[in-house]
C-alpha cells in the first residue's frame, strides 16, 4: 500500500472536507418538507437528514434533496449543493455553487474556498491568496481559519512572514474554541508524553466527532491494533467506513488491499 507524505495526506484530507456535510438529525424531515411555513434553514436541514437517510434509494434521496436545496437557493442551500456536488467528485458544479453561496455571505463556503485556493482543488493553487481568504475569516473568529493562519504563520511565505510565537497563539486558541482540525494535531501532540495520553485521546475523539478525516483514520488503524486504545473492532470499522464513504484515499487503499487478499 502506497505511504503517503504528512503533505500528501493533508491534500487528501482537505479534498475530503469539501465533502463532509453538516450534521442534522430530524426523524421527521418529511413533516418539515412538506410545511409550506417551514423556514429555509428548517427545510435546508431536513433536507441533510433525506440526503443521508439510508432507507430511501440512494439516487433518489440525493436528486430530492439537492432538488430542496436548488429551490431554496440561499446561502446556505447553495453551500449544500455544493459539498453535494464534492461528495459525488463533480468539482467544476462544486466550486461554482461555493462561488454563488459565498456571494449570497456563506461564511462556510469561503472557508472552503481557501481549502480549494490552497490545495489547487478545482482552481488554481494560490497560497496568498488563500491566506487573505483565511486572515479576513480569522478576524471574524471563525476557529478554522485562524487554525489555517497560525498554520501560514508557522510555515511563513511572501506576505506572511514567519512567526512562531504569532503561530503557537492562534493555533491554541482555535484548539480552545473547538477548531477540529487543531483538536486533532495537538492530541496528536500531546500523546508523545505519557502523562496527557488521555487527555490527547479525548481531542482526538472530539476532533472525529466533527468528522477530521484524520482523525477518524488514526482511530480506525488504532482500534484494530490495541496499542494505545483497547481493541474493538467493530468501532474500527466504523470509522473506516466513514472514511472509506468520503473516498479518503488511505481508507480506499487500505479496502482494497484487504479485499485483494481475501480473493487469495
Amino acid at each position: 500500500m502506497e505511504k503517503l507524505t504528512p503533505q500528501q495526506l493533508n491534500f487528501e484530507a482537505f479534498k475530503c472536507e469539501l465533502r463532509v456535510m453538516p450534521f442534522s438529525d430530524i426523524s421527521d424531515y418529511r413533516a418539515v418538507l412538506a410545511d409550506t411555513k417551514a423556514d429555509n434553514h428548517s427545510r435546508n436541514f431536513a433536507a441533510i437528514s433525506l440526503y443521508r437517510d439510508k432507507s430511501v434509494d440512494r439516487a433518489k434521496r440525493v436528486n430530492e434533496a439537492m432538488g430542496v436545496w436548488a429551490k431554496v437557493d440561499d446561502a446556505e442551500a447553495n453551500f449544500l449543493l455544493a459539498t453535494a456536488y464534492f461528495q459525488h467528485n463533480k468539482k467544476d458544479e462544486g466550486v461554482d455553487r461555493l462561488r454563488k453561496a459565498i456571494k449570497l455571505g456563506s461564511v462556510p463556503a469561503q472557508l472552503r474556498a481557501g481549502y480549494c485556493t490552497l490545495m489547487g482543488i478545482g482552481v488554481k493553487p494560490d497560497l496568498e491568496k488563500a491566506a487573505k481568504i483565511f486572515k479576513r475569516l480569522a478576524t471574524e473568529k471563525v476557529p478554522e481559519a485562524v487554525y489555517f493562519t497560525g498554520a501560514l504563520y508557522m510555515m511563513g511565505s511572501e506576505t506572511t512572514p514567519q512567526d512562531p510565537k504569532k503561530a503557537r497563539k492562534l493555533l491554541m486558541w482555535s484548539v480552545k474554541n473547538g477548531c477540529k482540525f487543531a483538536e486533532f494535531e495537538h492530541g496528536i501532540t500531546l500523546l508523545a508524553n505519557p502523562e496527557t495520553k488521555d487527555e490527547a485521546i479525548d481531542y482526538i475523539y472530539r476532533a472525529a466527532a466533527k468528522q477530521e478525516i484524520r482523525a477518524m483514520m488514526w482511530l480506525a488503524i488504532e482500534l484494530a491494533r490495541g496499542t494505545i486504545l483497547q481493541k474493538d473492532l467493530s468501532a474500527s470499522q466504523n470509522y473506516m467506513e466513514q472514511c472509506y464513504a468520503l473516498h479518503f484515499k488511505p481508507a480506499v487503499d487500505a479496502v482494497n488491499e484487504a479485499l485483494k487478499s481475501d480473493k487469495k
